[in-house]
């Protein structure tokens, strides 16, 4: 399932929410192919599965974001060099 994100439509979120990955994704304004791509660059998503439903808790996904950041900006830096 294609999942695209846009700024617009990002709302906040909840630590103590459990969210189906989808609606996190919509929320959070991230994209599968960002997932994918900090996957690459060992920050893995923390998701969980329940049957063929993958979820992810809010306050995880809150902090994926963070972690994300700082990878990516430590890689800015590292480039620059």
């Amino acid at each position: 399932m294609a999942i695209t994100a846009y700024a617009k439509d990002t709302q906040p979120l909840h630590p103590e929410a459990c969210y189906p990955l989808a609606a996190w994704c919509k929320a959070a304004g991230v994209s599968k192919t960002r997932i994918h791509e900090a996957k690459l660059l060992g920050v893995p998503l923390p998701t969980f599965t329940v049957g063929k439903r993958v979820y992810i808790q809010g306050a995880d996904g809150i902090e994926w974001l963070r972690t994300l950041s700082a990878k990516l900006a430590e890689l800015e830096v590292g480039g620059e060099q």
